[in-house]
């Protein structure tokens, strides 16, 4: 569903106790909105979700511009108020435009959006505040509203959401491991009749005489089959002849095929060609026909490193080695070996073979030809 609301119309809708109990942290708000025609003069702001106690104390997921900037923000009032907002830029008229946001049980907020080229972007605040006493939903508060737009696939989780599972909604517009405790779809013409709605709320709701709708709704490149962790051992269920897999790639490069059970088949992600997160073909073949899956492949390690000795670059080596361990120590999650560094001493991206993204290791290392140790904490991230 796609809800237009036009120019000069500011038609927002309280739900009060709308959240059976008071909400709070951690929670996701998600959305997609598209502003048909962005000002050129002046300021304009639509707060598209908004939690609150019906009073100063809410949060808040909304798209902000002003003449030469557009912004995804959040904003979070308890006694005092913090706002966290992630920039997109210049930002042509007519692109759907993600925001998600994410208020975690550690008061911790994370906005993510895409910039102009559909790359995400991200930022992330402590806040020290955590919601209480909220219980009302406001949809589409409108600040200066000064173009028509349109909002899709307004969703609600009351999770924490990792990295991976924000880009998910940002691709997909959704998060299939987890039920929304409300979400309002996007896949249908609604006419003027009341919203139906989905997830563990399932809440219809009469809309606002300012609110159109239409089938107008984001374009998605289409489902993954699978997702998969680099290096990771992966079950492909598949259609072509039982126990009969001969081949396997993903993107071109051969992979491991292990055990097979009848239509299920253990594919091992063991190539080391790939470096790069992204949607790859897995192709699977029996001697006379393939089968393919759209495959989202997680390639997770270390983002940087930049390695100094006495407040110096190490220059250019070869021979850097790094241990990388879990959070306490005990567990060993790669030996990295023949690494090498720039002139400024910088590594760049080190794939890690365990470990998921978001998790917090130690590195341990040294290099011969420098003559130095080192050893610092950092958490993994998706390459």
């Amino acid at each position: 569903m796609s809800i237009l609301i036009t120019n000069g119309t500011n038609s927002p809708l309280t739900l009060s106790g709308f959240f059976s109990s008071s909400l709070v942290t951690p929670v996701a708000l998600c959305f997609f909105m598209r502003v048909n025609g962005f000002s050129t003069n002046g300021f304009r702001e639509i707060r598209v979700i908004k939690a609150s106690d019906g009073g100063a104390h809410f949060f808040e997921a909304g798209i902000s511009q002003n003449t030469s900037n557009v912004e995804a923000f959040a904003n979070i009032s308890m006694e005092t108020a913090r706002r966290l907002n992630c920039s997109i830029g210049a930002e042509p008229a007519n692109r759907w435009i993600p925001c998600v946001v994410v208020f975690d049980a550690n008061a911790n907020l994370d906005v993510y959006t895409t910039l102009a080229d559909n790359s995400v972007v991200s930022d992330s605040n402590s806040t020290g505040r955590r919601p209480s006493g909220v219980s009302d939903l406001t949809l589409f508060e409108a600040v200066y509203d000064q173009s028509d737009y349109r909002v899709s696939n307004i969703s609600i989780y009351k999770s924490d959401l990792s990295a991976l599972q924000a880009e998910e909604f940002i691709t997909t517009g959704e998060i299939a491991a987890l039920t929304p405790y409300e979400k309002w779809d996007a896949d249908t013409d609604w006419g003027t009749g009341a919203i139906s709605s989905s997830g563990s709320n399932a809440t219809a709701i009469t809309p606002p005489s300012g609110w159109t709708y239409s089938s107008d709704n984001p374009e998605f490149s289409g489902a993954v089959d699978y997702t998969i962790r680099k290096g990771s051992t992966a079950t492909i269920t598949h259609t072509l002849t039982a126990d009969g897999i001969t081949t396997a790639t993903l993107n071109g490069q051969a992979v491991t095929i292990g055990t097979q059970s009848g239509q299920d088949a253990d594919i091992d992600l063991d190539e080391t060609a790939i470096t790069t997160s992204g949607e790859y073909d897995l192709v699977l073949g029996d001697g006379v026909d393939t089968e393919t899956f759209t495959v989202q492949y997680n390639v997770i390690g270390l983002t940087t490193n930049t390695i100094q000795k006495d407040g110096a670059s190490i220059g250019a080596q070869s021979d850097v080695e790094m241990h990388i361990l879990d959070a306490t120590g005990a567990t060993v999650l790669g030996n990295l070996t023949g690494l090498t560094t720039d002139a400024a001493g910088i590594t760049g991206q080190t794939i890690v073979p365990a470990g998921a993204v978001d998790d917090s290791v130690r590195v341990i290392g040294y290099s011969d030809a420098a003559e130095i140790g080192f050893a610092y904490k950092t958490t993994l991230g998706l390459l």
